[in-house]
């Protein structure tokens, strides 16, 4: 890589490092974040794993997660798990780059660091996986581990049987995530083996066993069909599964778009264009759409939250590595990269004017949840409150916080209060 192309790439990753640090320091539980921790206050932590698998979901490395961020300080522990989140999704990256892709050190360095803050600028539940604690924890989690999966699957062939070990536990953490992890573990074996023929009829046939196995406590927990009854009877969620691939594509055609900005780092990528690999990749990317797309609808009765399509965001830019920009980079033409890289630095330069306003809004959320968060915690021996509404900015997930119900059943009892609240635009909370 030239000494301009690595200054040009190391700019986007020097700000997004910036300013992820800057709005993740004023990152604070919203949303689910207290619902979890509501029930851990309830039920206790342990008990809570049983509660959830009994009576919402089986996904026991999911609910682990999400409610793991609660035995710790409120105040500094979202920031914390952000941090984490992120270094180990960037750690996975790296380790994926260097195994399936001949580049120097440092340039998988900034690549990786590239394609992590693609990731968070770009994805459609871009707010999600960023600012609540939940879903970056579980999600992203998921996402790293998957990888890593499909790394020490590559290499299963050298790898000594006293390591084998570590595959049994990526599986676990994985297949005890979210359900649609299990499809993608299934899909990512099978294709592995169509395209590189490294592991043995046998070996795979031992994976597949052991995914059906270990996903067993996830799929048929008690709580999924309780769940699964609940969204059933959901008026507002009654769609056809035709509506929802529709709805689902529309919300991914303009990430699709935006993995033009992967062209300047995917033409130092040494692969070249094949055709039975974009075959083979094609296909993987419309079973992946077609069947993750029909989980979430089982599930949701809809095409599921926006954090859930992270999964096939992160499928399109291994796609996009392996299939689409090696297509262009074997057209050899110097005025096309010249224009991807003009593409790239005026889309660019309107990313930095997004993010200064969300790094506004951000701090402006986060100083009022911490001055309601105030109010709640030193309520002594008060049975009324009165609190400001709060602004529904949208990046920390806030449409819940003014809502009577989530206020009483899950805000107040988070704090272990019992108040009469009453919002400043007239509603009251009992």
């Amino acid at each position: 890589m030239s000494k301009f192309n690595k200054i040009v790439l190391s700019i986007p990753c020097l700000l997004f490092c910036i300013w992820y640090i800057v709005t993740s320091y004023a990152n604070i539980y919203a949303c689910d974040d207290f619902w979890h921790g509501t029930n851990v206050h309830i039920f206790g932590f342990f008990n809570a794993q049983i509660h959830y698998w009994k009576n919402w979901e089986g996904s026991y490395i999911h609910t682990f997660l999400a409610t793991l961020p609660h035995l710790f300080n409120y105040e500094k522990t979202p920031f914390v798990c952000n941090i984490l989140s992120t270094t180990l999704l960037f750690c996975s990256i790296y380790t994926f780059v260097k195994t399936y892709f001949s580049i120097t050190k440092s340039t998988n360095i900034l690549s990786s660091l590239y394609i992590v803050a693609f990731l968070y600028t770009y994805t459609t539940g871009e707010a999600e996986i960023r600012f609540w604690v939940c879903a970056n924890n579980t999600y992203i989690f998921g996402i790293s581990t998957l990888l890593l999966f499909m790394v020490y699957y590559h290499n299963l062939n050298t790898i000594v049987n006293k390591n084998s070990i570590f595959g049994f536990i990526l599986l676990m953490f994985i297949l005890g995530n979210k359900v649609s992890y299990i499809y993608m573990v299934i899909i990512c074996i099978f294709l592995h083996d169509i395209i590189y023929r490294k592991i043995t009829p046998k070996m795979m046939a031992m994976y597949m066993m052991l995914v059906s196995i270990l996903s067993l406590p996830n799929i048929l927990a008690p709580g999924n069909f309780i769940r699964l009854a609940e969204n059933t009877n959901d008026i507002g969620n009654d769609i056809s599964f035709i509506e929802t691939i529709l709805y689902r594509l529309t919300k991914l055609l303009p990430y699709c778009g935006y993995t033009l900005l992967l062209f300047p780092i995917s033409k130092y990528f040494n692969i070249r264009f094949n055709k039975k690999m974009a075959l083979i990749g094609t296909f993987a990317m419309l079973l992946l759409f077609i069947g993750d797309t029909l989980i979430m609808y089982i599930c949701f009765r809809d095409s599921g939250p926006q954090r859930a399509n992270i999964l096939l965001e992160v499928a399109m830019i291994l796609y996009s590595l392996f299939i689409i920009f090696p297509f262009f980079h074997s057209l050899k033409s110097t005025q096309l990269s010249t224009c991807m890289l003009y593409i790239f630095i005026t889309i660019f330069t309107y990313s930095q004017y997004t993010m200064i306003n969300q790094i506004k809004q951000s701090y402006l959320y986060s100083k009022l949840a911490k001055e309601r968060n105030f109010q709640i915690s030193n309520s002594e021996d008060m049975q009324y409150i009165e609190l400001r509404p709060l602004p529904d900015s949208g990046l920390l997930l806030s449409y819940f916080c003014n809502e009577k119900g989530w206020i009483e059943n899950v805000y107040i009892p988070y704090f272990s209060k019992k108040l009469e609240i009453v919002i400043k635009d007239g509603s009251t909370s009992n």
